[in-house]
C-alpha cells in the first residue's frame, strides 16, 4: 500500500483561527456602552435635583462627586484584584451592581440618601476600566490592539454617553413623556440584561477559552513581550511605580482630562436646555459633543497602530480622512445656515438640511482632507517610533482641544456652539485610546494596574475639579424670571477657559511622557526601544 499521500485532501480549517476574540470584542463594546449610558445620565438628572432640593451649582457638583469618590477609591483595589483573579466575575458583579444602583438613584427621597446612591454607583463601576484594559491586552495581539481599544473605550463608551441624552431627555423624557425617574428604571433594566447575557458569554482568557483554537490563540500572541502568559498570577513592583517619571506625567495629564471631562458629564443638559426652545432638541445637541469624541478617538486609535506599524500610507489615509468628516461635519452645521431653532418643525428642518449638505459638506471635506494629508504628512517622522508616537498624538489632542474651548467662548448661536463642542470632544478623545496603549505598553503584565492607577488620578482631578467649576459658576451666574418662574443664568466663559488651560497643562504632560519604560521589568528589558 503506497505511502504517497493523495494529490488533493478536503481543507479542513484546522489552520484557520476561530473567531471567539471577536464575541468578547462585542462584549467589551457593550459594557463600555453601558457604563457611559448609565453614568451620562446624570446630564439630565442634575437639573431636575437642582430645581427640587433648590441647590445652587457647587451644591450639585457636590453631589455629583461622590461618584468620584468611591470610584477613584476603588481603582486601584479593583485593578489588583484582576490582575490576581481575572475579568469576569468582576464584571458581571460590576455591571448588576450599577445597573441597580441607577434606578436606585431615583427612589432616593432626602439628601442622605442621594448620597449613599452616588457613593454605591461609583465603586460599581470603578473596576470596569482597569479591566476591559486587561481584556484588550489579553486577548488582542500587539499590531491593532490601540484599534481595538479605542473602539472599546472611546466609540463605544463616547457613542453610549451620547445614547444617555437621546435615550433619556429625547426619547423617554421628551417624546413618551416619561418622568427622569421611570426613565431611569428603564434604563437600569437594560443594563441587567446585558449583564446576564455576559456572564454566559464571557471568558477570561483564551489560553482558558475551549472555543479558542490554536491558531487563534497564536494569532493573538503575536508580537508579545512577555510570551502572553495570561493566566499568571503576580503583583506589580510598586517601587518600579514610583520611580516611573513618565507614570507621574501620565498621572497629572489624566488629572487634569479627566476633570475637564466632567463638563460634557455635569453641564451640557444645561448648556443646550437653556438654549433651545424645542422639546427633546437638547438632548440631541447634548450628544453631539460626544459623538465627536466616539469618531475622534477611534480614528486616533487606528492611528496609533498605523504609526507603531510605520504604515506611512494608511498613517496619511486615516489622517486625511479624520480631516475629511472633521470638516464635512463642522461646515454643514456652521456653514449651512441652521442658526435659529424657532420655528422648528422636522419637513422643514429635513430639506435645510439637505440643502445644507449639498452647499457645504462637499467643501468642508476637501478641505478638511487636505489638512489632514498635511498632519499625515508631519507625523511622517515619528513612524515607527513607539516613544514617540504616542505622546505627539496625545499632545496634538490636547492642544487642538483647548484652542477649541477658546473659540467656543465666542460662539452665540446654538447650533454654532454645538460644533465647536463637538471638535472639543474629537480631538480631546484623541487621548483616551493613547492613554490605553501607554498603560498596557508601561504596565506590561501588570496593566490593569497601571491603568488604575492612572484612572484614580484621573477621579482626584474628577472630585477636585468640578467643585472648582461648580464655585466658578456660582461666580458668574444670575437670576432671571421666565414665565414668571426664577431661572439660574450661568456664563460658561470663564468655566470654558479654564478647560483651555488645564488641556494646554496636559498637552506638555504627554511630550515628557515616555511608554517604553515600563515598570514591568521583563516587559522593559524585553522591549526594543526606539
Amino acid at each position: 500500500m503506497s505511502n504517497t499521500p493523495p494529490l488533493s485532501e478536503p481543507h479542513t480549517g484546522i489552520d484557520r483561527p476561530s473567531n471567539v476574540r471577536w464575541l468578547i470584542f462585542v462584549l467589551a463594546c457593550g459594557t463600555s456602552w453601558f457604563l457611559y449610558l448609565h453614568r451620562y445620565t446624570w446630564n439630565f438628572v442634575k437639573p431636575r435635583l437642582q430645581e427640587e432640593y433648590g441647590w445652587n451649582d457647587s451644591q450639585a457638583q457636590a453631589v455629583y462627586s461622590l461618584f468620584n469618590l468611591t470610584y477613584g477609591l476603588g481603582q486601584i483595589p479593583s485593578g489588583v484584584l484582576c490582575d490576581y483573579l481575572g475579568p469576569h466575575v468582576f464584571l458581571v458583579a460590576s455591571m448588576g451592581l450599577w445597573s441597580i444602583a441607577l434606578p436606585l438613584h431615583a427612589l432616593a427621597s432626602t439628601v442622605t440618601s442621594l448620597a449613599a446612591v452616588r457613593l454605591l454607583f461609583g465603586v460599581a463601576q470603578a473596576g470596569c476600566f482597569p479591566i476591559l484594559a486587561k481584556v484588550s491586552r489579553t486577548w488582542f495581539p500587539l499590531s491593532y490592539r490601540t484599534g481595538v481599544q479605542a473602539c472599546i473605550a472611546s466609540f463605544s463608551g463616547r457613542i453610549g454617553g451620547a445614547m444617555a441624552s437621546i435615550i433619556m431627555a429625547s426619547l423617554l423624557m421628551g417624546y413618551c413623556h416619561l418622568t427622569w425617574r421611570s426613565s431611569l428604571w428603564i434604563m437600569g433594566g437594560a443594563g441587567l440584561v446585558f449583564a446576564v447575557l455576559f456572564a454566559i458569554l464571557f471568558r477570561d482568557s483564551p489560553d482558558r477559552d475551549p472555543r479558542v483554537n490554536s491558531a487563534e490563540l497564536r494569532h493573538i500572541q503575536e508580537g508579545s513581550t512577555d510570551g502572553a502568559k495570561s493566566s499568571e498570577r503576580q503583583f506589580m513592583s510598586w517601587s518600579h511605580a514610583l520611580t516611573n517619571l513618565s507614570l507621574w506625567f501620565l498621572l497629572i495629564q489624566q488629572l487634569l482630562v479627566a476633570g475637564v471631562d466632567t463638563v460634557f458629564l455635569t453641564y451640557m443638559g444645561q448648556f443646550f436646555e437653556r438654549r433651545s426652545d424645542i422639546p427633546g432638541m437638547a438632548g440631541w445637541l447634548a450628544a453631539l459633543p460626544l459623538i465627536g469624541g466616539a469618531i475622534g478617538g477611534t480614528f486616533a486609535g487606528f492611528l496609533n497602530d498605523a504609526l507603531l506599524r510605520a504604515n506611512r500610507g494608511l498613517i496619511i489615509k486615516i489622517t486625511a480622512l479624520m480631516g475629511c468628516v472633521l470638516g464635512g461635519f463642522t461646515s454643514v452645521l456652521v456653514g449651512g445656515g441652521l442658526t435659529s431653532t424657532a420655528d422648528w418643525n422636522w419637513s422643514s428642518h429635513l430639506l435645510e438640511l439637505l440643502a445644507n449638505l449639498l452647499q457645504h459638506s462637499a467643501l468642508g471635506c476637501l478641505g478638511g482632507a487636505f489638512g489632514g494629508a498635511i498632519v499625515g504628512v508631519l507625523l511622517l517622522p515619528v513612524a515607527g517610533s513607539r516613544r514617540w508616537c504616542r505622546s505627539v498624538i496625545g499632545a496634538i489632542g490636547a492642544l487642538m482641544a483647548s484652542l477649541m474651548f477658546f473659540i467656543v467662548m465666542r460662539q452665540t448661536n446654538v447650533m454654532a456652539a454645538a460644533a465647536v463642542l463637538f471638535t472639543v470632544k474629537f480631538f480631546s478623545d484623541m487621548q483616551q485610546p493613547t492613554q490605553w496603549g501607554v498603560c498596557t505598553d508601561i504596565g506590561g503584565r501588570f496593566s490593569a494596574t497601571v491603568f488604575a492607577i492612572v484612572n484614580t488620578a484621573g477621579n482626584v482631578g474628577g472630585i477636585l475639579i468640578p467643585n472648582l467649576f461648580g464655585l466658578l459658576n456660582d461666580a458668574n451666574s444670575s437670576k432671571v424670571m421666565v414665565d414668571g418662574v426664577e431661572k439660574t443664568l450661568i456664563n460658561f466663559t470663564p468655566l470654558f477657559m479654564s478647560a483651555g488651560v488645564m488641556y494646554t497643562i496636559a498637552a506638555i504632560c504627554w511630550l515628557f511622557t515616555n511608554t517604553t519604560s515600563s515598570v514591568d521589568v521583563t516587559t522593559f528589558e524585553k522591549s526594543e526601544r526606539r
